[in-house]
């Protein structure tokens, strides 16, 4: 079977064979677990020309696309113009599914006549969600009815939506949207515990809806003779740096909170593996339970537990 996945029209994020973000890598990896079970598994991405490589048994089509340079109105420029060349190309490729996991992209190849199935990574659907994005940034209120108006699109158009979490496959359920649940894979050939090396650990974007501040918080509400030897490492990047940085200080941590930019994906595996704990702290990104707004004191108490 011919699977085609669509990439995001921003050369920045389609950076494979080494993707650095959660989504795309998660991609990465369910199309090379296609490809060894026997399927023709193709990821049509934007690149810097106009080229077409074989990696991991995966074939990866270029469309040539300018860099945004983190721009929001250049990336939403981006992913139209590749959504309809896309187009074009998957009219000429033929695939016997197309599997979309950004919206804009995802735009015009979703009229198209193929079975369809659309992967919702951003929960912008849930009224919780956009309230959040909105109050972190009044700018954010046009660009959340946008991704409403477009996902509300594509769910109309595909054949499936697949979700991370059993909360988001109840409530697309209760809206009668086809839904399959599908969380986010692990290697567990990879990812073990090797050690302890006495450091609490988060990896992942540094943004608003991560809520690494929570952390930052939590940690500093332990007591210093349960956190005596105990290091906060936070790894990545994104534009709450600067501010959890200043926050770490505030909250008197000092020393004891270490940022680390993004680093390789097997540097990143071998940090995980020595912490002794590791925290996500997203209210809308674990896989097996979903916490809701008002028990958001009891998850910081949670976090503080397993520091003791």
């Amino acid at each position: 079977m011919k699977i085609l996945f669509l990439g995001s029209g921003i050369p920045e994020w389609d950076n494979y064979p080494n993707p650095k973000q959660g989504r795309e890598v998660q991609m990465w990896n369910v199309l090379k677990e296609l490809s060894k079970r026997g399927h023709e598994a193709i990821l049509l991405k934007s690149g810097e020309s106009d080229d077409e490589n074989l990696l991991d048994g995966i074939t990866l089509l270029n469309i040539r696309m300018p860099p945004t340079n983190d721009n929001p109105f250049l990336r939403i420029k981006n992913m139209l113009v590749f959504s309809k060349y896309a187009e074009r190309k998957i009219r000429k490729l033929k695939p016997d599914i197309l599997s979309f996991h950004y919206r804009l992209s995802s735009y015009f190849p979703s009229k198209l006549d193929i079975p369809k199935t659309y992967t919702l990574h951003v929960p912008t659907i849930l009224k919780s969600f956009r309230r959040e994005l909105i109050c972190n940034n009044i700018l954010n209120f046009p660009f959340t009815l946008f991704d409403l108006v477009t996902d509300r699109c594509l769910f109309s158009r595909s054949d499936c939506i697949v979700v991370l979490n059993e909360y988001m496959h109840s409530y697309l359920t209760y809206l009668h949207v086809n839904t399959v649940l599908i969380p986010n894979g692990v290697d567990l050939g990879r990812f073990y515990n090797q050690d302890d090396g006495k450091y609490i650990l988060y990896a992942g974007r540094l943004d608003w809806n991560k809520n690494v501040d929570l952390l930052i918080r939590a940690f500093s509400k332990v007591d210093k003779k349960y956190r005596k030897g105990y290091m906060l490492k936070i790894v990545g990047s994104g534009p709450k740096q600067r501010y959890l940085r200043n926050l770490a200080r505030l909250e008197g941590l000092g020393g004891a909170v270490e940022f680390i930019p993004w680093i390789e994906r097997e540097k990143l595996i071998d940090i995980m593996s020595e912490c002794s704990i590791f925290v996500l702290p997203s209210l809308y990104e674990l896989s097996l339970i979903h916490i809701s707004e008002p028990t958001r004191p009891l998850y910081i108490s949670y976090a503080v537990f397993c520091l003791k």
